[in-house]
């Protein structure tokens, strides 16, 4: 199992340590509908916005043990949310096209959104938690899932061409600029749209991190993991964590899968020189990291890719089946024949990948 070490990325990991974030990433995808097939955790229609403590402690031990219930190696979890609301029910600018093609990502990528179109809620977006590894020891994880409901998949298609500075670190009144950003996915990961309503992402990732590293043994390395629209949170939130100075460099390895695009290229030169162990896995038939080309208006793209590219191509006859985190990504990491086919990328190569 190879780890985190002295802020250098001397070899991409080994194959088991892909294949550990890229399962977890299913367990984060898998606990999600099962909580939204089950139960909803409203936030709204209230009078005040913040949620009785006894509800939020319900919903953090429902997904523990729904979590807990996927991957039984799990320990010390600590779920995170993102407080959200569906199409339509909140915002007026959202057009037809707009709802239909998020509809279509929706369903592509085997999605479930069973909210009530009059309130928000809370959504389970991924955990951080403790898994010993045999042979290896502990290792500590941060994992977000893709993708899964309708609000999310608007997030994927709306706001290119629109950028923002990154201030970071969001806990903190003190911030330095890390370049910018595109701003509905900085909104998704900072403020919840500036609604104000529920814990944000960012809040909710910074609690669970800290949790899971008052729990654990000291020097106990991290592995994070994302796929689709959480890699780009999960750059944001990584680069907030360092920014924060809960972890340094050394300590984390970050993972993406087929990752949205979120800065750029001063905020890829920030992440960069602040995570130097940064890696990212795209195949080259998957367009959902090239929505910054797609979806952008008009002028020229400013978007950059971060970390060490590594991919491949794998052509599944269907466009959104190129896309799949357990059809494609899973796959292609857990058998050792194709693994053995991920190279990494040559420099010059489109934007999106």
């Amino acid at each position: 199992m190879s780890r985190p070490g002295n802020g250098l990325l001397p070899a991409p990991p080994k194959q088991e340590t892909y294949v550990l974030i890229a399962q977890n990433i299913m367990v984060a995808y898998d606990a999600h509908k099962s909580m939204a097939s089950s139960m909803l955790y409203p936030i709204a229609d209230r009078e005040s916005p913040e949620v009785p403590k006894e509800d939020l402690l319900k919903m953090e031990e429902d997904a523990a043990k729904i979590i807990r219930k996927l991957n039984p190696a799990l320990t010390n979890i600590n779920p995170i949310f993102v407080p959200e609301f569906p199409l339509g029910s909140s915002l007026d600018d959202v057009s037809s096209a707009e709802r239909s093609l998020a509809e279509i990502c929706l369903n592509a990528g085997g999605g479930t959104d069973a909210a009530d179109a009059n309130s928000w809620f809370y959504v389970l977006f991924g955990f951080a938690a403790t898994l010993d590894v045999p042979g290896s020891g502990p290792v500590n994880l941060l994992i977000y899932r893709g993708t899964a409901t309708r609000r999310e998949a608007l997030v994927d298609i709306t706001g290119w061409g629109s950028n923002e500075a990154c201030m970071l670190p969001t806990t903190q009144s003190t911030q330095e600029k890390y370049g910018k950003v595109q701003s509905t996915l900085f909104s998704f990961y900072k403020d919840a749209w500036k609604f104000g309503l529920g814990t944000p992402l960012s809040k909710s990732t910074a609690n669970a991190v800290k949790n899971v590293i008052n729990s654990s043994p000291s020097l106990t390395p991290w592995f994070a993991g994302a796929h689709s629209l959480g890699g780009a949170a999960l750059n944001l939130a990584i680069l907030d964590i360092l920014a924060a100075k809960m972890l340094t460099t050394s300590e984390i390895l970050p993972l993406t899968f087929g990752g949205l695009v979120v800065g750029d290229t001063d905020f890829k030169k920030a992440y960069e020189a602040t995570s130097t162990n940064s890696v990212r896995i795209v195949n080259m038939c998957d367009f959902v990291p090239a929505f910054c080309d797609i979806f952008q208006q008009d002028g020229p793209t400013v978007y950059a890719q971060v970390g060490t590219p590594m991919g491949f191509v794998w052509q599944n006859g269907e466009t959104w089946k190129n896309h799949s985190m357990k059809d494609i990504y899973l796959r292609m990491v857990a058998t050792s024949d194709y693994f053995k086919l991920i190279s990494m990328f040559p420099k010059a190569f489109p934007v999106g990948m």
